[in-house]
C-alpha cells in the first residue's frame, strides 16, 4: 500500500477507529486502551497518524476507549539493509513513564516486523495493548501474533477484499481465483 492521499488517509483512519471501537464492544477481553500510537515503519506511520488524528476528532462525540498521543518509531539501516526499527528520542522521552500502546501497520502476512516493533516499544517499557491492520492477509500473522499473546485487530481481510474488487469489476474473476489459489497455497 503506497497511501500518501490524506483523504484515502481520513478514510482508512475512520475504519481503524471502527474496528478498534467494534473490537472493544464485542470482546470479552474488554475494551482496548492506549496512551499511544505507534506506526510500524514506513507505511504504518502515516496510517497511525490518520487513525490518531480520528480518535482525537471521534472522542469529542463518543466515550472512546483511547484517546492516544503519537510515538514514532524509525527505520535502523545498516549498509543501506533494514536492520530493525527503534523509537526516536522525541518519542523515547514523551514514553518515559511507560503506558500502553498501539501499534499499527497497513496489513499482516506474518508477524515478523510487528514482533522487531514490539520489541522496541516494549525494551522502552511501553506495554502493547493491541496491533491493528487495515489488512490480514490470512497468511498466518494474525495467529503468530495471537500464539505471542498480542492481540490483532484488522478492519478488512483480503478474502473480502478482493471480493469488492472482483464485484466492482477492477479485478477479472479469473484474477481473483489466481489471488484464492495463492492464499490456499500459502498459507
Amino acid at each position: 500500500f503506497v497511501l500518501l492521499d490524506p483523504k484515502t488517509l481520513a478514510i482508512i483512519g475512520i475504519e481503524l477507529s471502527m474496528a478498534i471501537l467494534r473490537e472493544s464492544i464485542r470482546s470479552d477481553r474488554g475494551g482496548i486502551r492506549a496512551d499511544f500510537i505507534a506506526g510500524v515503519p514506513n507505511a504504518g506511520t502515516p496510517i497511525a497518524g490518520a487513525f490518531c488524528e480520528e480518535i482525537r476528532r471521534i472522542s469529542h462525540h463518543v466515550v472512546f476507549p483511547v484517546k492516544p498521543d503519537l510515538i514514532y518509531l524509525v527505520k535502523l539501516l545498516r549498509d543501506g539493509k533494514r536492520a530493525g526499527f527503534d523509537i526516536s528520542p522525541e518519542s523515547r522521552e514523551k514514553a518515559a513513564g511507560g503506558g500502553r500502546v498501539i501499534l499499527v501497520d497497513d496489513l499482516i502476512t506474518r508477524a515478523h516486523s510487528k514482533m522487531l516493533a514490539i520489541r522496541k516499544l516494549e525494551e522502552a517499557g511501553l506495554e502493547v495493548s493491541a496491533v491493528l491492520v487495515v489488512v490480514d492477509r490470512m497468511q498466518g500473522g494474525a495467529e503468530e501474533m495471537s500464539r505471542a499473546g498480542y492481540r490483532t485487530i484488522w478492519a478488512l481481510d483480503i478474502e473480502r477484499l478482493l471480493y469488492f474488487y472482483c464485484r466492482e469489476k477492477m479485478i477479472s474473476m479469473a484474477e481473483y481465483d489466481e489471488f484464492a489459489r495463492y492464499l490456499q497455497a500459502n498459507y
